[in-house]
């Protein structure tokens, strides 16, 4: 799948929002600086899958993001592979 960095910028403002997370708080839980999240959502700079993933993750957007992607179809198989699974559905502070 290609998407162009306007389309990932509000992709990455999408996940921000429903998370309902600052700029800021964003780039905290990732380590980056807030300028890093704001050149994405401006679509000034690249927004990376492995990247988009962990947004995902530290959001708790997963099924969110799949959705977006890959269709309605896939993130009900998401979040049918987070509730069978051990895995952490979002990373906490601790």
């Amino acid at each position: 799948m290609e998407f162009n960095n306007l389309d990932s910028g509000k992709i990455l403002k999408t996940i921000r929002k429903h998370a309902g997370l600052t700029q800021e708080e964003l780039a905290q839980k990732l380590f980056v600086e807030q300028s890093t999240i704001s050149k994405i959502e401006n679509g000034k700079s690249t927004l990376y899958a492995h990247f988009l993933f962990e947004c995902a993750k530290v959001t708790g957007t997963q099924e969110l993001v799949a959705e977006m992607l890959f269709g309605k179809e896939v993130a009900e198989k998401v979040k049918e592979l987070m509730t069978t699974s051990n895995l952490p559905t979002q990373v906490t502070d601790n």
